[in-house]
Parts: C-alpha cells; sequence; structure tokens
C-alpha cells in the first residue's frame, strides 16, 4: 500500500503494511508529527486529514475530534490504519518558539582544537526541542544557530515514553536514535548551507541533555531507567567519534556527552550549573528546570544536593484540552484588567490553543478571583456572577471567539505538576536543613521557566513565594553551558568538578516528600 504524505513544502510517497498506523508509517520513515501520548489515543494530538482507503472511524476519535474536523476528513494518525492507498494531509505545524539565548557568565575561550577555521558544535537536546550552536573554536563568536522540535516526540511527550517506545517497538533503540541523529545532520545542513562552508570544518562537538535523550540518542539501552533502582547503562562524561554516532562532521571529530548526575538528573543540569557559575554561591541557591521533568539542585560552593520530579507534560501542552507548545496563536498570557480577563497570544496571532505560560497565568488568575478553589475545584456555585457567562459543561471560556477554555481535568493536571515541583523543592530544603529564608537565588532554566510569569507562579504555588523577589530566569542554561564547555578546557574541567559535588536524592518512596505532595496540591 502507497500513502502519498503532503505538507505545505513537499511531498513524499511511503508504503504502509497492513496493521501499520498513518503514524507508525510516519513515523519508520522520519516524518515528524506531533504526538504526545505515543499513540495510545488519548491526547488527541496527532491531527491529520486523510482519504483514501481506511478503516472506520474509530470511538476515540468521534470523542476527540469535533464535529468541524470530522466534516473536513481529520483523523487520529494513532487510530487510523489503511487498508488501501491513501493520501495524508500534514497539518502545518507552526513554528515553535525555541528558547536559544540565556545568561551567562563570561569565560575564557580555549578550546579543545584551535586549528585555523575549524567550527565546534554544542548542543541541547531537550525532551521537547533542541537548540544546536555553530561556533569558531579559535575566538569563540558564534557563526549560526539552528533549532526545532524534538522529532522523537512523535514517540511520546515525554521520556518513560520514550523508552518504552525504544523498548517494546521492533528496532525501537535504532529508530529513536535514527531520528535524533537525522534531525542533528539537518541543522548541519542548514548550517553549511548558510555559511557555505564543509561539513568537515566541523571539529569538534559538545552535546547535552537529560540521561535519557543521551541514551538515546547513543542507542543505549534506556529500560532500566524507567525502573527500580533507576540504573543507567551510562552516566556519560566522555567522548565518542562522531562518526560512530553517525554525525555528518569531521570524521575524526569527537562527541563529549555531558556528565550526568543520575538517571533523572542529566548533563542539562550540570552544565546549567556551570553556566551561571552556581558552582560559586556564597550562600545557597535553587536551580529548577521546569519541563516534563522538574529537574532541581540546591547548593552552592560546597555542592549540591539533585533531585527530580515527575511533572508530567502538562506544562508543554500535551494532556491539556486546547493546550499547544509554544508556537504562533497560543495564549502565552492571560491577566486581570479593568476587572475582565484578558488574553495575549505569541506573536499577537489569532488564538488556537494556550501554552505552559498562559496556563499559569490563567490558573493563577482564576484561583485569585475565587473561580478555582483551594482543593482546585472548578465550582459553577462559586462562579462570581460577572463571569458566569465563562462557565460552561465544567469548563471556563477564555476565549470566547476561538472557544478555548480551562477544563477541570486541566486543572488537576495542573495541580499535579505543581505539587511535584514545589514537594521536590521543599524536600531538598528539608534533606539539606536550609530554610527558604536562606535562599540567595532561585534560578529558573529551560525555554519554559523563561516565559512564565514569577507572580503567577508564586500565586498558584508552582515556586515559594518566599522566594518572588529573588527568582531569576536564565532562559537556555543547557545551552548556554554547552557552548561554555565546547569552547573552553577550563569550563569542562569545571563541569566535571561540579558533578562530582552533586549528590542525588531519589524521591520516590520518601515518606517527606509525599507527605508535602499531598499538601501542595492544594492552592
Amino acid at each position: 500500500m502507497k500513502l502519498v504524505v503532503t505538507n505545505a513544502t513537499e511531498l513524499t510517497i511511503i508504503e504502509s503494511h497492513t496493521q501499520t498506523s498513518i503514524l507508525d508509517s510516519l513515523k519508520e520513515n522520519n516524518i515528524y508529527i506531533d504526538a504526545p501520548c505515543n499513540g495510545i489515543g488519548k491526547c488527541g494530538k496527532c491531527k491529520v486529514v486523510a482519504s483514501g482507503a481506511l478503516n472506520e472511524l474509530t470511538d476515540i476519535e468521534k470523542t476527540l475530534l469535533t464535529e468541524v474536523e470530522l466534516g473536513k476528513s481529520y483523523r487520529l494518525a494513532c487510530m487510523a490504519y489503511p487498508i488501501g492507498d491513501c493520501e495524508i494531509n500534514l497539518i502545518s505545524q507552526n513554528d515553535y518558539n525555541v528558547q536559544t539565548t540565556g545568561i551567562t557568565e563570561e569565560y575564557v575561550v580555549n578550546s579543545r582544537i584551535a586549528t585555523a577555521h575549524a567550527v565546534g558544535m554544542a548542543v541541547d537536546i531537550g525532551t521537547t526541542t533542541v537548540a544546536c550552536f555553530f561556533y569558531d573554536l579559535t575566538d569563540g563568536h558564534c557563526l549560526y544557530t539552528a533549532s526545532g522540535l524534538n522529532k522523537q516526540r512523535s514517540f511520546g511527550a515525554d521520556v518513560i515514553s520514550r523508552i518504552e517506545s525504544a523498548t517494546n517497538h521492533e528496532n525501537g533503540r535504532e529508530l529513536l536514535k535514527s531520528t535524533i541523529i537525522s534531525e542533528l545532520n539537518e541543522f548541519i545542513n542548514e548550517f553549511c548551507m548558510s555559511s557555505g562552508k564543509p561539513s568537515s570544518d566541523i571539529k569538534d562537538a559538545f552535546i547535552a541533555g537529560n540521561t535519557v535523550m543521551l541514551h538515546l540518542l547513543c542507542g543505549l539501552d534506556a529500560s532500566p531507567i524507567a525502573v527500580a533502582p533507576f540504573t543507567p547503562a551510562s552516566l556519560m562524561g566522555n567522548d565518542i567519534g562522531a562518526k560512530t554516532l553517525g554525525l555528518e562532521i569531521a570524521d575524526d571529530a569527537m562527541v563529549y556527552l555531558a556528565d550526568c548526575v543520575a538517571s533523572y538528573v542529566g548533563g542539562d543540569i550540570t552544565v546549567g550549573l556551570l553556566s551561571c557559575n552556581a558552582d560559586q554561591f556564597e550562600k545557597p541557591c535553587i536551580y529548577i528546570d521546569i519541563g516534563t521533568n522538574g529537574e532541581m539542585a540546591l547548593g552552592d560552593k560546597n555542592g549540591f544536593i539533585c533531585c527530580a520530579t515527575a511533572a508530567g507534560p502538562a506544562f508543554e501542552g500535551a494532556h491539556i484540552k486546547h493546550g499547544v507548545g509554544g508556537i504562533d496563536g497560543a495564549i502565552s498570557k492571560v491577566y486581570i484588567e479593568n476587572d475582565e480577563i484578558k488574553i495575549s497570544t505569541i506573536n499577537n496571532s489569532k488564538p488556537i490553543g494556550i501554552c505552559g505560560s498562559g496556563l499559569i497565568d490563567a490558573i493563577a488568575c482564576l484561583v485569585k478571583l475565587g473561580i478555582i478553589d483551594e482543593t482546585g475545584r472548578l465550582d459553577e456555585d462559586e462562579v462570581p456572577q460577572k463571569y458566569a457567562t465563562h462557565y460552561k459543561d465544567d469548563e471556563f471560556i477564555l476565549d470566547f471567539e476561538s472557544g478555548i477554555t480551562i477544563t477541570q481535568k486541566d486543572i488537576r493536571e495542573v495541580q499535579l505538576a505543581k505539587a511535584s515541583i514545589a514537594a521536590g523543592i521543599n524536600t531538598l530544603l528539608q534533606k539539606n536543613n536550609t530554610s527558604i529564608h536562606d535562599i540567595e537565588k532561585v534560578i529558573v532554566a529551560g525555554g519554559f521557566g523563561s516565559f512564565i510569569d514569577k507572580e503567577s507562579a508564586c500565586e498558584m504555588g508552582l515556586l515559594p513565594k518566599e522566594t518572588l523577589n529573588v527568582t531569576q530566569a536564565i532562559g537556555n542554561a543547557a545551552g548556554m553551558g554547552s557552548i561554555k564547555a565546547l569552547l573552553s578546557k577550563d569550563e569542562l574541567l569545571r563541569l566535571k568538578t561540579i558533578t562530582s559535588t552533586c549528590e542525588y536524592f531519589e524521591l520516590s518512596g520518601d515518606s517527606f516528600f509525599q507527605d508535602e505532595y499531598v499538601e501542595q496540591m492544594m492552592f
């Protein structure tokens, strides 16, 4: 069977097989489509327009697709199975606003490879996005930056889904590895086309990411990470040949894989600590990367205690009815003005959904107005008369024109995520015998952290209220730290020192964390 796949710029013909979903056929051919739930029919995000010989609409599709979408031949790629030749139109994926900038401290450029014309590549592989930076290794100036969604997202929004895909699917590990390597090679080709430089000029590379992302990059078995005692195959901190990985750069180039602390505190955290010189603080700081995993560290020049919480992908738009990533048209800010609920969107585009920062704002506003009570309940009887028209069927309408709402289920998803992160912070403070009032700075890293309103985050309990005035977002710390380690041998040595001073604390099974988790569910 043939699938004719089209998007805005190209047409591709691929082969499909009996009992293979459209989603799996696309993944097997390295064609990206968003599928946060890993194809189990829960998120409703893998929408395509499909025609031809297909199975009948499933009950799941009838539930998750609107009448308008059904009328336009929309299908969920995970639920649609070709039984003959088909045409598949991929719904346009708006450009994702990947955070590629950040705040970092100064350092001396003295790279490992300092020959004339040598180029280095620093990479931050996030669970959701990938950022790739190309630098002149002799003088340390930036030559090119490329970024995009991590195309492994087709295999699930979170690390556990990715591990399951790599473990349970035939050739799963190789498939996930080839997906990210192919994406990096696309970035390399972009750089070469833009600069006119040959790929053989790229003589050195540094790649950061959480422990699971680095396992998937290398094709290592990550399955033990998903079950107790959560044992990784490697904590990286080593060089590997670019040719071995499959990167299309200089044949003799080496790739340094960022040092990890544990299965759930990876190289993205250690290079993030490096980027902001957290290891030189006299007083304790909290470093936190809020994403699908809430990875955090508490410490100063004497070392760090680290942990990770399973925040889930709610802040990335998954499992949220109208949730989207940071794309054009995403509601990114919700605020109260003249007693009215107002919204703004990314690039002031027409609203198409709500991203993580807007979600936090929305819930903080609804809590402040008393529309959501302290238990997280959205109750029609408690909605002030002024906002009564916003309430319909356990949903609160944020924007009447687009119909974008916050549902009771959305609120519960956010409660779970925020409770997990807040409890993680409090557990580190307790284990380190540190008072919240002793904290000199709260450093919020990552793309999501760059866009959240810290007042909203404190209002709804994601971050401690006491730290509002000392909280700072520093952008893509993993990317900035990777650049540092690429361009400076001294900083690379510091990275190893930082990692050696990090102590990992496992939250699962800890009674204090469990009690705090329940407590922090409240708004």
